[in-house]
């Protein structure tokens, strides 16, 4: 029986790569690609899972299993998980065909005949908007989660807060958008990916392509100490304003270093205490000539492989790197990193994670995620 479900955002895939991370994916089944049930066997604190995973929308708790999906037997078991007689709710549903959408007025009037005064918020067919319900402190949203062996009435228990991820995203400071940059969101499940592969006492992050600073900043967020290193001075001082910045308005201090440096020569003492590497290095040119890209993808290609050589010889073994790759097609040419990942087997690299697709809707070169194990 699953206790929970969770609602994944915009990229699923990555999504689910990210909640599998965090939670033992034995407990987890996929229903749809964006409902995913879980079978707890210990007490969970949702809010804490809710505030450390960026590509979990909402988490509902399981209700009941539903005799059937008739408005009858669902106001029924809506009415006998409310204690207040008056009812201010929204209804979703996932995996239910289209042709048997449930009659939201048909549920109203059978709630009413079970004594209790309703008021129902219209969303759409999948609820309202965790945006919306992060601010209706009294609705209550149900949802239908069909499966192929019967039907659950589950309740939201926790949203993501899109305002503090809006903060984070808009309002530091620094912000080099001509170069491209990670969202926080990205940014957290790489390092909550990365984190599952790092079984280090003491973890400390390394990013050496930091450029704004927003892996380190959501690495500040979950309390790990964390080491940012770029080439370009204008991006060391925006970094340490975005910081600064982060300790204002969160109250507290962060544990991030920023040092000037070249990703493929990281300082020696910088280096000794990392026990992992999550970043996302130059993609090249945000929308390159058609021309120009064979050139671009072979030099990222040099300058990649140049790093990885370098951060052998400092990362511990069994070290995670999490890092993104770029991805593009040309007039039906794919450009990619294979060759790269190829070529780092030998040394001592080995795939456990990726590809997994990130790209903004009107981006030229996408991303490609991995994750790599160092053995030496």
């Amino acid at each position: 029986m699953y206790t929970h479900f969770f609602q994944l955002g915009t990229t699923p895939k990555l999504s689910f790569a990210e909640l599998t991370s965090v939670i033992d994916a034995q407990l987890l089944e996929e229903i749809t690609e964006q409902i995913i049930g879980m079978t707890a066997t210990d007490v969970v604190d949702v809010q804490a899972l809710q505030n450390r995973l960026a590509g979990c929308v909402k988490i509902f708790e399981n209700l009941a299993v539903l005799p059937t999906t008739t408005p009858e037997d669902i106001a029924k078991a809506i009415a006998d998980h409310t204690v207040d007689s008056r009812i201010n709710f929204a209804l979703g549903e996932f995996a239910t065909p289209i042709e048997e959408r449930i009659d939201v007025a048909e549920i109203k009037k059978e709630l009413t005949q079970l004594g209790k005064s309703v008021r129902f918020i219209e969303g759409n067919r999948t609820g309202i908007s965790a945006a919306v319900l992060l601010h209706q402190k009294k609705v209550q949203e149900f949802v239908i989660i069909a499966t192929p062996n019967c039907s659950y009435l589950a309740r939201t228990v926790t949203v993501q807060n899109i305002d503090d991820w809006t903060v984070r995203d808009r309002r530091k400071p620094y912000a080099n958008r001509k170069k491209g940059m990670l969202p926080p969101k990205v940014a957290r499940m790489l390092l909550n990916i990365n984190c599952a592969y790092d079984h280090s006492k003491s973890r400390v992050v390394l990013d050496p392509f930091c450029g704004a600073g927003n892996i380190l900043l959501e690495n500040a967020m979950l309390g790990v100490a964390g080491v940012g290193v770029d080439i370009d001075t204008k991006s060391i001082t925006g970094t340490i304003d975005n910081l600064r910045w982060w300790s204002e308005t969160y109250e507290k201090e962060h544990n991030q270093q920023v040092f000037p440096g070249d990703a493929t020569h990281v300082p020696e003492q910088i280096a000794s205490s990392v026990t992992a590497i999550v970043t996302e290095p130059f993609l090249g040119k945000p929308k390159p000539k058609p021309e120009q890209v064979h050139d671009i993808f072979r030099g990222l290609e040099k300058l990649y492989l140049g790093a990885f050589k370098n951060w052998r010889t400092f990362l511990p073994n069994n070290a995670p790197v999490t890092i993104v790759f770029p991805h593009t097609m040309v007039k039906d040419l794919e450009y990619n990193m294979t060759h790269l990942i190829d070529k780092l087997l030998p040394l001592g690299y080995t795939t456990v994670s990726g590809p997994l697709e990130y790209s903004r809707p009107d981006a030229i070169v996408s991303r490609s995620i991995y994750t790599f194990i160092l053995k030496k």
